[in-house]
């Protein structure tokens, strides 16, 4: 495999500024724009549904502090992998030159081509699932380092373009919006590490799925599509079937305009509910520990035993703790026993330890993802090693799950990658025998 510029070396930074995108955009962004159809007012008596709480100075409060250690942790882990680096200079790198270039391109490209299928089918076979679902950012990277680099045969290459597109497609009725939206995000930062100029297009992609995204997923209200005095014969009357068929019915210019811009108002609503993850942060700090008492590490004893596979440990505890969670702070109605909602981290964080765990927590979270980071991007003649740690890392910018979920699906994606890795790897040497019978004929 050819010998890429050092422009790796930019992903602990960039993983560093995902970071701190996701709790600006998720947590400052969504609680100053706060408003009573975000918050609506609860019926007296009730006790479900999302409460008028006021996004209070505590909660940034917590907020700060642990976003302050978590990028001190991030920049120490990254000072101590530098330092550990020069310390073991000596020690040569990991040597991937036995990995056969086009075999694991062809497999990485494969498994976007299940990931797709899997989604298409509506299939999910178990170890099979968690392995290619959890290694789908790092076949990302190697399908797209083949294509830039052009260290791939071209009939490789236009099979991954195939491969790309497909699953690309296969996500976009946006039943696995998260994915979809990370993954052309993803694609971007590739660009960007890359130092291409193309990571505009992806930019905006991701811009147009985000604004759509509304539309594809949710009812339409029916006062506004009543601002056209459209008749509605569609149960559920969902936003991407009856906008454009409901705009067509006006019949003046006024309503045109106001059925766009409760149309549009409407959309940037939803797209703030949807990202408003501080209302749950809010709740926590609120009700934690006055009304609800610590869990003291409760939510974090899956840690224990998460690199465990189900087939090994088939009675292994499953992680249900967001049903849970969603009725202790009375975010779910009582009746719902089924939706579970996302703990992220600086959440799980303070309800097991306050502001104390927040600190400690999201600091040593920094800490090791820096490391990681720039110990897996630095210093390695193979570009195997960089891609591994960039696909691996790049989700865990995305704090929005329980950790010991996310640390567990990234194990899952080491376990992926590294499979297909040692398959190339035992297929090189046969390949490069046979190569060389061909030349000498």
């Amino acid at each position: 495999m050819q010998t890429q510029s050092p422009t790796f070396e930019r992903f602990p930074v960039i993983l560093l500024i995902l970071s701190l995108a996701y709790y600006f955009v998720f947590y400052v962004v969504s609680g100053l724009t706060q408003h009573s159809t975000l918050f609506p007012q609860p019926v007296p008596g009730e006790i479900h549904g999302y409460y008028a709480t006021p996004i209070g100075l505590a909660t940034f409060a917590v907020l700060g502090a642990g976003v302050a250690a978590l990028i001190l942790g991030y920049l120490s882990g990254i000072r101590a992998a530098r330092i550990r680096a020069a310390r073991s200079a000596e020690t040569p790198p990991p040597d991937f030159s036995l990995v056969k270039t086009d075999i694991l391109y062809l497999l990485c490209a494969f498994n976007l081509f299940a990931v797709a299928m899997f989604y298409l089918l509506e299939i999910r076979p178990p170890i099979v699932y968690q392995l290619s679902h959890s290694a789908f950012f790092f076949s990302l990277a190697a399908v797209r380092h083949g294509q830039i680099t052009r260290s791939v045969s071209r009939l490789a290459r236009w099979i991954g373009y195939g491969a790309l597109v497909f699953v690309l497609l296969s996500l976009a009725p946006l039943r696995q919006g998260t994915l979809l939206f990370l993954g052309v995000l993803f694609l971007g930062i590739l660009e960007v590490i890359y130092g291409r100029r193309k990571w505009l297009i992806w930019g905006i992609l991701f811009a147009l799925i985000l604004s759509v995204y509304p539309f594809k997923r949710t009812p339409l209200p029916l006062e506004i599509v009543k601002i056209c005095q459209s008749e509605l014969n569609i149960e559920p009357p969902l936003a991407r079937r009856v906008f454009a068929s409901a705009f067509e019915t006006c019949r003046s210019n006024a309503d045109r305009i106001n059925f766009a811009n409760a149309g549009i108002s409407w959309a940037r609503d939803q797209v703030l509910r949807r990202i408003s993850t501080v209302r749950l942060l809010d709740r926590a700090v609120s009700e934690t520990p006055a009304r609800v008492p610590f869990f003291a590490g409760e939510t974090l004893r899956p840690l224990l035993y998460v690199p465990i596979p189900r087939f090994v440990w088939p009675e292994k505890p499953r992680e249900d703790i967001g049903n849970q969670i969603g009725h202790l702070y009375r975010i779910l109605s009582p009746g719902d026993m089924t939706t579970s909602i996302n703990l992220p981290w600086v959440v799980e964080f303070y309800i097991n330890f306050g502001l104390v765990g927040v600190v400690l927590g999201l600091g040593l979270s920094g800490f090791i993802l820096g490391g990681l980071a720039r110990r897996g991007t630095a210093g390695t003649r193979s570009p195997i090693l960089p891609l591994l740690t960039i696909g691996i890392l790049f989700p865990l910018a995305y704090q929005e799950s329980n950790i010991s979920l996310m640390v567990g699906n990234a194990l899952h994606g080491v376990a992926g990658a590294v499979a297909m890795i040692a398959v190339a790897w035992i297929v090189g040497p046969y390949c490069r025998k046979s190569d060389n019978r061909v030349s000498a004929r």
